[in-house]
């Protein structure tokens, strides 16, 4: 027995032996195969943005209030098809209306004035060209009777001084040389009558031609003021038709109306204020935003990209490929702009339109399942860094309940408007913490803020004045009018994801701890 016992156990030590051979061959091909994957195989590696929108090539066209009014018309309509010069709104402009109307008949009766007068100039130019026509006629007339009495009265005197000379010879008698005398002062004096007519005939057509003169050198004066006048009055038309034009908000160019305010008739509208947005015909476009990290340096000009558009999944209605055809060189609020060409193998089978939001993936490059391990564990040993604004600088905040925050401090005005714009994410235990130089109103607007946030108000002492929670995030081109917004008072704010502050125990009263 004992013979066959030990048999058995250097039988079952051998197997036991040729077991763990096998079992270590077994894992050395194992850890083998998966080195040689780790070294030779390759994964895609994509970057993606969920800002993302089909635009059109053109620039869209803004549909603003060009002065402050009351509605009394809209045409606007979402998708509607509208030519240059089309009325899309019209504001009350009654008072400019009665202002041109009084304007109108104010220019009218100066034409209906300028016209009188006119007519009066020419009944004037008329007449003295008849009188200028009869006037030397009758002077005439008088120079004719004139020369014929002073003739008479020559003729007299010469008779006079015969009779003289046979009065003197005794052959007249005294009596006959008086007669011949008296009818030579007759004729005398009815040659100076004549002449004085002649005289005054010729005073009475100088008076007259210089009155007329002066009546039409008057007429043209009045008609000259009148038509400045006119002149005064059609500038104030025009201007009061400009402003009058200021009323009525026409389409600038042909397209469509791609967004519209909630507006109806007898809503009090401001100057500038944005009443909708059109969108001109034209090729369609993809814009997204990348962090100047991933976007500079590793996308380029004709890299493949593909758009998912939101709220229509890929596997129902398919997806848009598209070519990146540029790339913005400088950052603006953070992030780079890329542009990209719509490819016709896109597979999305619903007509695209502007404005359609998705996210935008790229393939920026392969790599192997080694050097991607090699870049994780790389950026676990890094520094936290919570922004791609690496030139903020952070501090610790002690929460209520005895967390600890890593939070930037935002306190220059570039770093206070800019703030978490474009931030697709925030790291744990991470925020902003904002420093104001004085303790009063905050007023907080969240545009292009993409993380649904906590804001909570403290006053200079670190006490809690209010906590805003649960503000929605919001995307690029959202209209001003909704987007989110939150009022505090206090000296410094700090912006949380949402839901923290209950998390940490904040609310009014609490205090949180911190230098800056």
């Amino acid at each position: 027995m004992a013979i066959a016992f030990t048999r058995s156990m250097r039988s079952l030590e051998t197997d036991h032996h040729r077991r763990s051979v096998w079992g270590m061959l077994l894992l050395i091909l194992f850890l083998g195969g998966w080195g040689l994957w780790g070294y030779l195989a390759k994964i895609r590696l994509y970057e993606v943005s969920e800002l993302a929108r089909i635009e059109v090539n053109e620039a869209t066209f803004p549909i603003e209030a060009l002065i402050e009014g009351r509605i009394v018309y809209t045409n606007l309509e979402v998708g509607k098809t509208v030519q240059p010069g089309d009325v899309l709104v019209e504001l009350d402009a009654e008072v400019d209306r009665l202002r041109l109307e009084t304007e109108r008949k104010r220019f009218e009766a100066l034409a209906r004035q300028i016209d009188a007068l006119r007519r009066e100039i020419s009944a004037q130019v008329k007449a003295q060209t008849s009188e200028q026509q009869v006037d030397p006629v009758t002077l005439a007339e008088a120079r004719a009777r004139h020369r014929e009495a002073a003739e008479d009265a020559a003729y007299s005197q010469q008779e006079v001084t015969k009779l003289t000379v046979l009065h003197e010879g005794g052959y007249i008698s005294e009596l006959q040389l008086l007669r011949a005398q008296a009818e030579l002062q007759k004729r005398k004096a009815g040659a100076e009558a004549l002449d004085l007519e002649v005289h005054r005939l010729e005073l009475s057509q100088q008076t007259r031609d210089n009155e007329k003169a002066v009546r039409l050198e008057q007429l043209n004066r009045e008609v000259t003021r009148l038509q400045g006048e006119m002149t005064t009055a059609s500038a104030g038309m025009e201007t009061l038709l400009q402003d009058t034009e200021k009323y009525r908000v026409r389409a600038s160019v042909a397209g469509k109306i791609g967004e519209v305010m909630p507006l109806q008739v007898g809503t009090i509208v401001h100057r500038g204020e944005k009443l909708g947005a059109l969108v001109p015909a034209g090729d369609l476009k993809i814009i997204a935003f990348f962090p100047p990290a991933v976007a500079l340096g590793r996308l380029k000009p004709g890299q493949t990209a593909r758009m998912s558009m939101a709220n229509f999944p890929w596997t129902q209605y398919g997806e848009v490929w598209a070519e990146i055809s540029q790339i913005s060189t400088e950052a603006r609020d953070g992030m780079i702009r890329v542009e990209c060409r719509v490819l016709p193998t896109s597979t999305f089978r619903i007509p695209l339109q502007h404005g359609m939001p998705g996210s935008l993936e790229i393939e920026v490059e392969q790599v192997t399942p080694l050097t991607l391990l090699l870049r994780s564990a790389g950026r676990n040993l890094a520094p936290l860094s919570t922004s791609p604004n690496s030139g903020m600088k952070t501090t610790r905040l002690t929460t209520p309940n005895g967390n600890v925050l890593v939070v930037e401090i935002a306190r220059t005005p570039a770093e206070v408007q800019r703030g978490l714009m474009f931030r697709q994410s925030l790291l744990p235990d991470t925020g902003m913490l904002f420093v104001f130089p004085n303790e009063g109103p905050l007023p907080f607007w969240m545009k292009n803020t993409l993380i649904d946030l906590d804001i909570v108000f403290l006053d200079t002492e670190r006490r809690v004045t209010g906590v805003a929670a649960n503000i929605r995030r919001t995307v690029p081109g959202t209209p001003d009018n909704q987007i989110a917004r939150a009022n505090g008072q206090g000296r410094f704010a700090l912006e949380i994801p949402a839901g923290k502050a209950r998390e940490y125990g904040i609310e009014p009263g609490k205090t949180l701890g911190f230098e800056f």
